[in-house]
């Protein structure tokens, strides 16, 4: 110890110690890092080292005492020298930066024998961008996958990201941050998505061919636009993600009403096949369960022939009009 120091009283750190504490900051920062957004990483991790410490401990214990005091020196040396100290820190502050710009997002299955596949997409539900949806994240629940996490870029002050599945929504878009994971339980956090049945009425359908006539879906204030889709000969079904097959109990609901207007099946089962065989809609943004919207059924030329508005109440929810 210099006389400055002893009189001073202060002890200055060897310089190999400072080059150790900075490879120990990084080590726990790494293990809080892994342990926050890779959780089975860790324990894989944790389980490959019990082997080498057990090892390397027993080798290091036949070692004679000459050898440990020589490996002690030459580790001391390399620890000593200022590219060592300055290059973990550098290393550290690098891996600090970066984890700025890198989180992630873990995603749970409340019944894990139920297999579903959910897309996560970058931005607004509101206001969803078409590139953000044609490039969304899937991610697949069932119980081999469930949790599943997803690493995503981010910026430092956060990025904002929703979550569908064919059936379902998040009811509010997320914000995932920095060091900070975004836990979220499928469905729990979600609520559900609900479709529109476009159904002209039979003595309307000769006249839709070829005719120019649209649909035009507003929300509940008719200010923002939600589908606009040029009608043809037979139903549509209005939805954001891809329609699967058509529930029982709407079939059932469609075939009852046909046959409230005429029992005859020649006059049914047509217009049932016409209803059925309706294209997809794809909806601006997703239809939330509870919410509503208003229509119009517009001529080529613009003028409304119809107009309502509809409560989505169900999972589909018929759109019945006549003109």
């Amino acid at each position: 110890m210099s006389e400055a120091a002893r009189r001073s009283g202060s002890v200055s750190l060897p310089p190999e110690f400072r080059a150790l504490a900075a490879l120990v900051a990084i080590d726990l920062l790494a293990g809080v890092w892994v342990q926050l957004h890779r959780e089975r990483l860790l324990s894989i991790l944790y389980l490959a080292q019990v082997p080498g410490v057990g090892v390397g401990g027993l080798a290091w214990g036949f070692l004679p005492d000459a050898r440990k005091s020589q490996f002690g020196e030459w580790l001391a040396e390399r620890l000593r020298r200022p590219g060592v100290f300055l290059g973990s820190v550098g290393v550290g502050v690098a891996a600090l930066l970066l984890s700025a710009f890198r989180s992630t997002i873990v995603l749970s299955a409340v019944n894990p024998e139920v297999s579903s596949t959910v897309l996560l997409v970058q931005g607004r539900q509101e206001r969803p961008d078409s590139v953000a949806v044609a490039r969304s994240d899937s991610l697949r629940l069932n119980r081999l996958t469930t949790p599943v996490y997803h690493s995503l870029w981010i910026w430092p002050w956060g990025r904002q990201v929703w979550l569908y599945s064919r059936t379902s929504v998040s009811f509010r878009d997320w914000k995932v941050y920095p060091w900070i994971p975004l836990r979220l339980q499928y469905p729990d956090d979600f609520v559900p998505m609900a479709a529109v049945a476009v159904l002209p009425a039979p003595s309307t359908l000769m006249h839709l061919h070829d005719a120019g006539i649209r649909l035009v879906l507003r929300d509940r204030d008719g200010t923002d636009t939600v589908a606009v889709e040029t009608l043809d000969e037979h139903g549509f079904l209005a939805a954001f993600a891809p329609p699967g097959p058509l529930p029982p109990e709407v079939r059932a609901r469609w075939r009852q009403a046909l046959s409230a207007i005429d029992p005859d099946t020649s006059f049914v089962n047509p217009v049932l096949r016409r209803w059925e065989a309706g294209d997809w809609i794809r909806t601006r943004r997703p239809l939330q369960k509870g919410d509503s919207l208003t229509w119009e059924i517009r001529a080529a030329a613009g003028a409304a022939l119809a107009s309502g508005r509809l409560g989505l109440n169900d999972a589909v929810v018929d759109l019945a009009f006549e003109f």
